[in-house]
């Protein structure tokens, strides 16, 4: 019985020399770079960025700081952009400069407007800030 005890403790000692044995260690999988998209702005996009740099110069200029719209809810000067007379898709390029300052809760309650609508809306917004001034 002990020679038994004696044998099973050797076995459990007893570990294979593996520097002598072939072992290969797998890769770490190293995940695929996504791809870089070989799109670059488009041409509405392009002609806007020129306009927007003009837009900013003038609205400081005539000293509109803050969102041109005042529904209930609106943020004054914060967050602010420009609101377009029409819808992006139906956008002209002579269009661009037809903007009204607005933060973003106005700007979005607008937006879900039909075009129709926002168009009267935004233009009669111009037209009393010409006047103004």
């Amino acid at each position: 019985m002990l020679k038994q005890k004696l044998e099973r403790i050797k076995k459990v000692f007893d570990t294979p020399n593996l520097a002598k044995e072939f072992h290969p260690v797998p890769k770490v999988f190293k995940g695929k770079e996504p791809k870089k998209s070989t799109l670059g702005p488009g041409k509405k996009t392009t002609q806007w960025e020129g306009e927007r740099a003009k837009l900013i110069e003038e609205f400081a200029n005539m000293d509109i700081t803050s969102c041109e719209i005042k529904f209930e809810g609106c943020w004054k000067n914060n967050a602010l952009g420009f609101a377009h007379i029409d819808k992006r898709k139906n956008l002209r390029p002579e269009d661009l400069p037809s903007v009204v300052l607005a933060c973003t809760p106005c700007h979005q309650t607008v937006e879900a407007w039909n075009n129709i609508r926002m168009r009267k809306f935004l233009l009669e917004i111009i037209k009393k800030r010409n006047e103004s001034l």
